[in-house]
């Protein structure tokens, strides 16, 4: 039963990557610029550049430029200390007489208080007045109410661009640890059922089940993902330590189809745009036809899979409740071949 356990910067992959390839977060060879890699940079950007298009619009909308936004953003985060004009240039990466324009503009409207210790103007200290503290609030609010979703399109779009850079050995070894992706072998098969207790646990009160006589819940299809070559369990790491798993098990040849049984991320990493990368490179290691389960109730899960599955689909999935399990709900979709990477 697929519950998603999403959670969600961290770059993926690789399972098999020479330790000789990485120098000072440089590949030690060209990266092989094929069109996979840059359909993956150019989702990034685009997605950059619409992220920054529609903040600046809602921004605009507001009343204010994008500069005097962020010169409230900054003088937010001083409080009542305030920042001198100088400071201001140089974290907005601005001219010193473009803040001055700036400050004036926002001295003018009430946002903002201007003043200079024994009259020298280099001196200036800017500080938020309490109309523009507040409307620094409001706006900071609406914009992370609004921009909820593209923000989250833009954290896949970026940990699915680490993921290929991880992948070709070009991640930033002064990084955060890098989250691998990779099919756990018999060693592991242990630390497998294990999540998958974890896993379980979480579903017992939807699914109302109980613990057997050895403190454990059952899940009698376990061993075929380790006696069935066509089956697979994958493990997710970020670092050394364990960060959730898949299991995905073949239903047929022709056409080829899986269903993804289960997929976890482990509480700690959700929120991160981490299992919407890792979704994604688990389907596109297995082109074809695809189902993915889910329990009507968990509605997580729902806007999870609604949300990541159009991304990887060749055609807009369809959900409806399984014949075979009454109570079930399943996306049946179709994913294309990617060269861009392989789980395996």
């Amino acid at each position: 039963m697929h519950g998603h356990r999403t959670g969600e910067h961290a770059a993926l992959r690789s399972d098999r990557l020479p330790s000789d390839t990485r120098q000072c977060g440089m590949a030690s060879t060209p990266l092989p610029f094929d069109t996979a890699l840059y359909r993956v940079y150019s989702a990034f950007r685009c997605e950059l550049s619409h992220f920054t298009h529609e903040n600046q619009r809602r921004i605009k909308a507001a009343g204010l430029t994008p500069q005097q936004f962020s010169l409230l953003v900054i003088l937010g985060a001083e409080g009542r200390e305030g920042l001198s004009i100088g400071e201001a240039a140089t974290r907005l990466h601005i001219a010193h007489n473009s803040v001055v324009e700036l400050s004036q503009r926002a001295e003018a409207a009430g946002l903002l208080t201007r003043s200079s210790a024994g009259g020298r103007r280099q001196g200036t200290q800017l500080q938020l007045t309490g109309p523009g503290l507040r409307r620094l609030d409001d706006l900071t609010a609406q914009l992370i109410d609004e921009m909820a979703g593209d923000r989250q399109t833009l954290i896949e779009a970026l940990t699915h661009w680490n993921t290929v850079l991880a992948a070709k050995g070009a991640d930033n070894p002064a990084a955060p640890p890098a989250a691998t992706l990779h099919r756990a072998g018999p060693d592991q098969k242990a630390l497998i059922w294990r999540l998958l207790q974890l896993y379980l646990d979480e579903l017992s009160v939807p699914l109302r089940s109980a613990l057997n006589d050895r403190g454990e819940y059952e899940y009698p299809a376990f061993e075929q993902y380790w006696e069935q070559e066509v089956h697979a369990a994958y493990l997710f790491q970020v670092g050394r330590r364990p960060a959730g798993f898949a299991l995905v098990r073949r239903l047929g040849d022709r056409p080829v189809w899986h269903t993804l049984d289960e997929f976890c991320v482990l509480r700690v990493y959700r929120g991160q745009g981490l299992g919407a990368a890792l979704a994604g490179e688990v389907l596109r290691a297995h082109p074809g036809r695809w189902s993915v389960a889910h329990l009507p109730q968990n509605l997580g899960a729902i806007r999870f899979w609604d949300r990541v599955l159009p991304r990887h689909a060749r055609h807009a999935p369809e959900r409806r409740e399984s014949p075979a399990r009454p109570g079930v709900w399943q996306y049946q979709f179709e994913v294309a071949p990617d060269a861009a990477l392989s789980a395996d």
